[in-house]
């Protein structure tokens, strides 16, 4: 099953109804496109609360939408102890309805908001921040946090009509590669994922990999095989061109990554190719399939690093 478009609300809530209401109208927008919209919401406030039972009442109204909260360790422990006073008993409600929960054990008894923030970014494809609710210093953080993690979410730093909405990215990448559209542009997402890449100095830790590359990276590119093939084949795999039917963007973050790790370039060959090349570009793949159905099923991804070629085979006997 592929992921669910995951809409993350940090610091866009205020309290009343209508900002409730705002954020329903705000799913509803993007289930016209996907399948399943899942609101990821940290409960650390009234307001947080507020909107979480209400997004919770309006799942019968609108087919594919799920409601995922994020928790504290105390949280999750008054409610698994069935605490009936105090903040507790607003809480645990919403966490027994909701579709998902997501514990933070390393936050104790109240959210650290760059443990928060990173948590957001690595799970959203969307994000909803309101920098007049954040304050300067939040907006700040989050933006220091996005550029050093080098991830492209796309954050919606207003609460307006998502049709008006200014975002740096498009919320869908299938915009990047419609011609004439305003976010056209086929090779943004290899230099996107290149620079994630070098960012992370080609260690990628699959339990922290951002559910946006889990998602591009998935993509299946047509004539892979006939690429890793021979030397003068994959001579080409760069420069490929990015269209709405022809996305071959995994098959050219595997090939950077598998060249760069293996010093291909250092031994004058340029590009990956053979048997050894064919087999791990698939296992690749497996892979982000089982990150993607681990995430899905809300279970714990194991350690381990995704560009460690060699690994592949260990890695899927103890992912199996």
């Amino acid at each position: 099953m592929e992921p669910a478009f995951t809409l993350g609300i940090l610091y866009g809530c205020g309290c009343g109804f209508r900002t409730a209401q705002y954020f329903e109208q705000l799913a509803a927008y993007y289930l016209k496109s996907m399948s399943r919209v899942r609101v990821l919401i940290a409960l650390t406030g009234k307001a947080e609360r507020s909107v979480a039972a209400c997004l919770l009442e309006q799942r019968a109204k609108h087919s594919g939408l799920e409601v995922a909260v994020v928790l504290t360790a105390r949280q999750w422990r008054e409610y698994l102890q069935n605490i009936s006073h105090g903040k507790a008993a607003e809480c645990n409600p919403i966490i027994d309805a909701a579709d998902r929960r997501e514990v933070m054990e390393r936050c104790a008894e109240r959210f650290s908001p760059p443990e928060l923030f990173r948590l957001f970014i690595e799970r959203c494809d969307l994000l909803v921040f309101q920098e007049h609710h954040a304050g300067a210093q939040m907006v700040g953080l989050m933006r220091e946090l996005l550029t050093d993690m080098a991830v492209p979410l796309p954050v919606q730093y207003e609460l307006l009509h998502p049709g008006y909405a200014s975002l740096h990215y498009p919320a869908d990448r299938k915009q990047y590669r419609i011609y004439g559209g305003p976010y056209y542009d086929p090779y943004q997402e290899i230099r996107q994922s290149v620079a994630y890449l070098r960012r992370n100095n080609f260690v990628i830790r699959a339990e922290h990999l951002p559910m946006i590359f889990v998602r591009k990276w998935q993509s299946a590119p047509p004539g892979w095989y006939h690429y890793l093939t021979t030397p003068d084949d994959t001579d080409m795999i760069f420069r490929l061109r990015e269209t709405p039917r022809h996305d071959h963007l995994s098959l050219k973050v595997f090939a950077y990554a598998y060249a760069v790790r293996h010093d291909m370039w250092a031994g004058g060959r340029e590009t990956p190719s053979g048997v050894d090349a064919i087999r791990r570009f698939r296992q690749f793949r497996q892979l982000l399939e089982i990150i993607a159905a681990r995430r899905e099923a809300g279970e714990r991804v194991e350690s381990f690093d995704l560009m460690d070629f060699d690994e592949y085979d260990k890695m899927l006997r103890q992912n199996r």
